[in-house]
């Protein structure tokens, strides 16, 4: 018989939190009458010699700047550690499962609100042809209303329940429509993974004024203008969803740019607020791709931090969602992502595709 001993550890000395799981045939060792001190060597030499857990150490050693020649090096010892770990990817790969992935929605798709009931009445259907596993379009409000496509985000708290941006639905269907959609496609043995847009908001309720200095769109390094008044589209009160699901209004300052100033339509720029900066860990390309459209969410401001994790846990919990789909990740912190809400959303049941 088999028997799963586990242990969960913590050593403040070395700040570190692991799970060990060891597994034995016909046995069970209590590895908890062991000393102390043994079961730490025991939990650190794994942690050393997981090869994973080693190509994570090497990228932090590179720092927090991601610049052409960090990026060379991570290339090159990426290609290396492939090179040296080769066979244990390959065994590892023969146990997983091989599932198979559909997008299930175009960018094209018939605004008519019925996309949500479709996959009710398909779900079985998708699940007999050897479909494993959905992506879902985004499931939110956008700035488009019941005509927008989803990645226009305005209020990821509104699934199509709460009359904002012109309609209640959503290009897809309502919130009921939507949860009853997933509980009928897990029912077929399908897996689901929700479309994740935290890079921008889009849409704002009000104009708000702040100070900003003007980047050229095509090298986001190079400044083009002094400092100035810039009137925008930033400020997020949702008067049709009030406080429920989160009381969090959004305002410029959880914002580091924007492509917009009322005073001065004409003038094309990416205005980033004063005493700001551009994210790091993004995509090179413009010099700095952080920001992509309407307003970038400033993802070293706590608030930001705190809805987004907030919000992640709501939606597991309200639709039973198993994973995520990424959206932008080229522009966003990749500390955020990595070591911030993917390792925060770990804790849950939920994983990822990017």
């Amino acid at each position: 018989m088999q028997a799963i001993q586990k242990i969960y550890l913590f050593d403040r000395k070395f700040d570190l939190s692991v799970r060990v799981i060891l597994q034995w045939e016909r046995s069970l060792i209590i590895l908890g009458q062991k000393s102390r001190k043994t079961l730490f060597y025991l939990v650190r030499t794994l942690i050393v010699t997981n090869p994973y857990q080693k190509l994570q150490q090497r990228f932090k050693t590179l720092g927090k700047e991601l610049t052409p020649s960090v990026l060379s090096d991570a290339q090159t010892y990426l290609g290396e550690w492939l090179q040296e770990h080769s066979q244990t990817l390959a065994k590892r790969r023969q146990l997983e499962f091989n599932g198979t992935l559909m997008q299930w929605f175009h960018w094209y798709l018939p605004a008519d609100g019925r996309h949500w009931q479709t996959l009710k009445e398909q779900a079985r259907e998708l699940a007999a042809a050897g479909i494993t596993a959905l992506w879902l379009p985004p499931a939110y409000k956008g700035v488009g209303g019941g005509m927008d496509v989803g990645y226009g985000i305005y209020d990821l708290f509104d699934l199509g329940e709460f009359d904002q941006k012109g309609s209640i639905r959503t290009k897809y269907g309502t919130k009921d429509e939507y949860i009853a959609a997933i509980q009928i496609a897990k029912q077929a043995g399908l897996n689901i993974y929700a479309d994740v847009v935290f890079n921008h908001r889009m849409g704002g309720d009000a104009e708000e004024e702040f100070e900003a200095i003007p980047f050229d769109f095509s090298d986001r390094n190079r400044q083009i203008g002094d400092i100035r008044q810039v009137k925008s589209w930033t400020k997020f009160n949702f008067p049709g969803r009030g406080e429920q699901y989160s009381s969090m209004k959004w305002s410029w300052w959880h914002f580091d740019s924007v492509d917009y100033n009322s005073h001065d339509p004409s003038y094309k720029a990416v205005f980033r607020m004063k005493d700001k900066s551009f994210e790091t860990k993004v995509d090179l390309s413009q010099g700095n791709y952080d920001y992509l459209m309407g307003c970038d969410l400033d993802m070293n401001h706590p608030e930001v931090r705190g809805e987004l994790k907030y919000w992640g846990e709501w939606i597991i919990n309200t639709t039973g969602v198993d994973g995520f789909r990424l959206d932008a990740i080229k522009h966003i912190n990749g500390d955020f992502l990595v070591i911030g809400w993917i390792t925060w959303k770990r804790n849950s049941s939920a994983t990822y595709l990017q």
